[in-house]
């Protein structure tokens, strides 16, 4: 290195040094053997320390050293502290039930290749340290029977002892598994009085809530949003699980709907559901799938097909999202919509129905739309039987 910059670095150092007193525990910068002691590092780590050293929270007194072994050159400090430590960034807290063996990334920009991990106090086993980059140190550890919260330290040659923390609490948090407890009376939620966002998050959890205890079909307590959780029914059982369920509060009743003839129109009033709009919106906004089965029963009413080839009289649907289908024709563009069961295609006075799966997020239906439906027709749909349904 130039004797020049060297030495104009060691003078700006004990420049900015007498202009703090008081004592913290000691932390430090480097440049590693990664950069070789680049004019850019050294121009990085001077910025960095300036910053330190004005902060409101670094008190007088502080000395500063600058050593060099080899390629290496350590820029490091006595009796000071910056709080948070700005070295080592974590976005979120790692939480390991007991009896688990998992990795730990820590990610930074300054890792050496003989960075060394501990955990103090941890009741576990540190299985491997290993430096992959620069920027990146991956920890594997196995937790043992007994809960607890701790930091790790990272340490570079015994010089740069790094408290790694996330947000002033342990990083890593050893728990017992969180279970579900309830029935369909008190409601299920986790057992440490949490809930989970949908009846999928309960059916499929992530560490350390597990789908153990009072599970199955039935009641839960569900929370989508910053608002108080709710009760819905959960499916646990049927097509892959976790069907939060999405209830009428009374069926379509089959009747005659309109007291005048064949006319393109919409039901004049849209069903009633048992959730609030902005628990619905909530839930579908927790949710990637949504499902429904509308059964529409008629008595001289076409529903899908008459007879053979003419869709003229399709019914149309208006989901609670807001989107209508198109009607009136055999295709429903955008909206996954089949027709298993057509019963109402016979048009004829015999109790009959008509089934439209719906695969669709903006499920619940709310409205109908049809073209044949005169004074003397009827038609209906048992909706509470047929409820949408959101995972």
């Amino acid at each position: 290195m130039n004797k020049k910059i060297f030495h104009y670095i060691i003078s700006a150092l004990i420049l900015l040094s007498i202009s703090f007193s008081g004592a913290y525990a000691w932390t430090g910068l480097f440049a590693s053997a990664w950069d070789v002691l680049s004019n850019t590092k050294w121009n990085e780590m001077i910025t960095e320390l300036n910053t330190k050293l004005s902060a409101s929270d670094v008190l007088a007194g502080t000395w500063i050293t600058v050593t060099a072994s080899g390629s290496d050159v350590v820029i490091w400090t006595a009796g000071i502290s910056w709080n948070p430590i700005p070295d080592i960034m974590t976005t979120t807290q790692l939480i390991f039930p007991i009896s688990t063996t998992g990795v730990i990334h820590l990610e930074w920009d300054d890792f050496t290749p003989t960075s060394t991990v501990t955990i103090p106090g941890f009741v576990g086993t540190l299985n491997s340290v290993s430096i992959i980059s620069q920027s990146k140190i991956d920890v594997n550890v196995t937790t043992w029977t007994s809960t607890g919260t701790y930091d790790f330290v990272v340490s570079n040659n015994g010089v740069l002892n790094t408290l790694w923390s996330w947000n002033g609490v342990g990083l890593l948090q050893v728990v017992t598994d969180i279970t579900i407890i309830g029935d369909d009376i008190s409601w299920r939620k986790w057992n440490n009085g949490s809930h989970a966002t949908s009846c999928n998050g309960y059916k499929n959890p992530t560490a350390p809530k597990v789908y153990s205890g009072d599970i199955g079909s039935g009641q839960y307590l569900i929370k989508p949003d910053a608002n108080p959780a709710f009760m819905v029914y959960c499916d646990m059982t049927t097509s892959w699980w976790g069907w939060t369920r999405i209830e009428y509060t009374a069926d379509l009743v089959h009747q005659a709907q309109f007291s005048w003839g064949d006319l393109n129109r919409w039901l004049p009033i849209d069903f009633s559901l048992s959730l609030t709009s902005s628990q619905i919106n909530a839930i579908r906004a927790v949710s990637s799938e949504g499902k429904q089965t509308y059964r529409g029963t008629c008595q001289w009413v076409i529903h899908y097909l008459y007879p053979t080839s003419n869709y003229d009289y399709a019914f149309g649907f208006r989901f609670h999202q807001g989107h209508e289908t198109a009607f009136n024709q055999q295709m429903y563009p955008s909206t996954n919509i089949t027709v298993p069961v057509d019963g109402c295609l016979a048009n004829n006075n015999t109790l009959s129905y008509t089934d439209f799966d719906i695969v669709d997020i903006r499920v619940p239906v709310i409205n109908v739309h049809s073209r044949d439906n005169s004074s003397t027709e009827q038609f209906g749909s048992p909706l509470t039987t047929y409820p949408a349904w959101f995972r």
